[in-house]
C-alpha cells in the first residue's frame, strides 16, 4: 500500500505494480469475405484459353460473406508500473479456438454464338474458398487510473494469429457445333492453392475496469 496525506486525512492508494498472470476464457464470432477471392487464379488458369472469349474470369462466382461462432481460451500476462495514481504496463495473451468459415459457389453458361475455334462452349465454373483460425496472440501496452480499489484501463497493441487458407477452381468445358447441343466434354482444369500455418495481424483495443 502506498500512502498520502490530505487536510490531515490519511487516504491510502491500491499498489497496481508488479506482474501479473491469468486465465482466460470467450466466446466470439468471425467473419470473412471471400468476394473477388479467386479471380487472379481463375484468370491464371484460362490464360489463351478460347473460353476467355466468354470472359470466364469475370464472372461474378457468387462467393460471398461467411460468419463463424466459436468459444475459446487462453491465458495472459503482463507487467505494471505505477507513478502515483498513472499506471503504465505491456501485456501479452494466447488464445485457442476455431474461427474462420468457407464459401462455394458454381455457375454455367453456353456461349452465345460460336468462338474462334468455330465451336460453342458450355462452360461451368467451381469456385471454393475456406479460412481456419485457431490460434491468436495479442500484444498490447496499457494505461490505467488507479480510483480508490478500481483500476480503469485501456490497451492497444497488435494481433497476431495462425490461419489455414485453401482456394480452389475447377473448370468443366463441352463444346458442340450447335448451341443446343449435344455437347461433347472436354475434361476439366484445376488450379488449387493452399497455405498452412500461414501468420496473419492486426491491431487490437480495448477498455476494461479492474476492481479489489
Amino acid at each position: 500500500m502506498r500512502g498520502g496525506f490530505t487536510d490531515g486525512l490519511t487516504t491510502s492508494r491500491v499498489n497496481w505494480e508488479g506482474f501479473y498472470v491469468g486465465g482466460q476464457a470467450g466466446y466470439g464470432s468471425s467473419d470473412e469475405k471471400f468476394s473477388g477471392t479467386n479471380a487472379n487464379m481463375l484468370s491464371a488458369l484460362l490464360d489463351h484459353n478460347v473460353i476467355q472469349q466468354m470472359q470466364v474470369s469475370q464472372w461474378n462466382l457468387g462467393l460471398g460473406g461467411q460468419s463463424a461462432r466459436s468459444s475459446a481460451f487462453g491465458a495472459f500476462g503482463g507487467y505494471n508500473l505505477q507513478w502515483d495514481d498513472v499506471v503504465l504496463g505491456i501485456e501479452a495473451s494466447y488464445m485457442h479456438g476455431s474461427f474462420g468459415g468457407a464459401s462455394h459457389a458454381t455457375k454455367e453458361l453456353v456461349s452465345g454464338a460460336a468462338l474462334s475455334d468455330t465451336f460453342f462452349h458450355d462452360v461451368a465454373v467451381d469456385s471454393a474458398a475456406s479460412i481456419s483460425i485457431s490460434d491468436m496472440a495479442t500484444f498490447r501496452g496499457r494505461a490505467a487510473y488507479a480510483w480508490v480499489v478500481s483500476c480503469p484501463t485501456l490497451f492497444g497493441g497488435f494481433a497476431l494469429g495462425n490461419a489455414d487458407i485453401s482456394r480452389s477452381v475447377i473448370v468443366h468445358d463441352a463444346v458442340s457445333t450447335t448451341i443446343t447441343g449435344p455437347f461433347t466434354s472436354l475434361g476439366t482444369l484445376t488450379a488449387t492453392d493452399a497455405v498452412h500455418n500461414h501468420l496473419i495481424y492486426g491491431f487490437t483495443a480495448a477498455s476494461a475496469s479492474t476492481s479489489i
